[in-house]
């Protein structure tokens, strides 16, 4: 991941999307979601479509099962979106932080918080951010069908430690995470090159990233994670990844010098 490698993504971006200068706060946004109901039929219900909804309701069921939160935990959350998610985990008695830099969608979260009275607070920002405002506060960060929005992630995935508790974990689900080279992802880690991701390139200039695991996993064993990958046979975006910080080894009795 250096700057030129870096500057030739930003190149194909710009060629993709006609556009220039890449800015989340500019060029990740989505305003024409302020006109749906976030509690009535908000993200995946809005659809119509029983088979996607399934599959985005099993993911939220997927990431519950494997964070081990408990009431009264912190959990943070990137790129929330209509925070479905995050109201499941505060739902549960989780005192829950969202990040987004769409205003709309975090006017949605703050919508659906008031609407269930849970701890559910929803912060405009972009990745890295720390609504704590102290190190080390959250047990549980996640991104769901997030990370892959963020360009710097390796100074992201740097930072994480520092928002964690010790025990604290990292979840990713519902990521264009890959076994190895396929042809819409030749390279290591760059933008997706299938039909779908080129048309919403286009239209509405994300950055829609993915990565072969070998090369992410390998960012975060790094910055001092070890990684279970929990598959599931029934949706992708339920595919979690469950990073833990490795503790460092305290030295046998044989070893310590007295």
């Amino acid at each position: 991941n250096s700057p030129d490698y870096r500057a030739q993504i930003l190149k194909l971006w710009a060629a993709i999307t006609g556009r220039s200068d890449y800015d989340p706060a500019h060029d990740e946004d989505t305003p024409e979601i302020a006109d749906i109901d976030p509690v009535l039929r908000p993200a995946h219900y809005a659809t119509g479509d029983v088979h996607f909804a399934g599959g985005q309701i099993m993911a939220t069921g997927h990431i519950l099962m494997r964070s081990d939160i408990k009431p009264g935990n912190r959990v943070l959350e990137y790129g929330a979106g209509f925070g479905q998610t995050a109201l499941a985990f505060a739902r549960m008695g989780a005192k829950v932080d969202t990040v987004d830099v769409n205003p709309a969608f975090c006017n949605a979260v703050r919508k659906i918080a008031d609407h269930y009275q849970v701890e559910l607070a929803a912060h405009e920002g972009q990745f890295g951010h720390n609504p704590a405002g102290e190190p080390n506060a959250y047990d549980l960060i996640l991104f769901y069908e997030s990370f892959h929005h963020c360009l710097d992630f390796d100074a992201l995935v740097a930072r994480l430690p520092s928002l964690l508790t010790p025990d604290g974990k990292i979840i990713l689900a519902g990521e264009p995470i890959f076994e190895g080279p396929v042809p819409g992802l030749p390279y290591a880690w760059g933008p997706r090159l299938d039909w779908e991701c080129l048309a919403v390139m286009r239209i509405r200039g994300w950055m829609e990233l993915g990565f072969q695991d070998r090369y992410l996993l390998e960012k975060f064993r790094q910055a001092g994670f070890s990684c279970a990958f929990h598959r599931d046979p029934n949706s992708h975006w339920a595919q979690v990844y469950e990073f833990r910080q490795e503790q460092p080894s305290k030295p046998s009795r044989a070893a310590v010098a007295i």
